[in-house]
């Protein structure tokens, strides 16, 4: 039986995992970016990259271009990993019904802040936790009576 609490930490790990995900696109944008501006530009920042030492230049695009695709590897790698932590509870969370779903899952999936979303939706923020706090209390109904299923 899961409890208001347990609910509210699984909760923040699912934000804390979705703003993981967002700096982590962010970042493979940003490599894309400089990748796509280098192959334009014909060249590359050698400096921001260490590279095995070597006189030849097409050696140091190649060393560098493998060291880039590496970290793209490993950062797509992690975002998959964070998306599946938390799936159920997230497609429990999608199903949560009216404004109170809608705020929880902009909170919480969307990670936006609650004063945001207050305006957004022209109530206080104290309301908006109300909602928040309601669409908890459904979460944890919804999960116990799957468990007792």
């Amino acid at each position: 039986m899961m409890n208001y609490s347990q609910m509210k930490e699984e909760l923040k790990l699912i934000r804390e995992n979705r703003a993981r995900i967002n700096l982590i696109v962010r970042q493979l944008n940003t490599i894309r970016d400089d990748g796509l501006s280098a192959a334009y530009s014909g060249a590359i920042d050698y400096a921001k990259d260490r590279v095995q030492s070597s006189g030849d230049p097409d050696g140091k695009l190649v060393n560098t271009i493998e060291k880039i695709n590496k970290q793209v590897e490993r950062m797509e790698k992690r975002v998959i990993e964070l998306r599946e932590e938390n799936k159920k509870l997230e497609s429990l969370l999608e199903r949560a019904p009216g404004l109170a779903g809608e705020i929880t899952r902009a909170y919480y999936i969307n990670c936006h802040g609650i004063r945001y979303i207050s305006k957004a939706v022209n109530y206080s923020s104290r309301q908006c936790w109300r909602f928040v706090d309601s669409t908890i209390d459904w979460l944890v109904q919804e999960v116990n009576k799957n468990e007792n299923v």
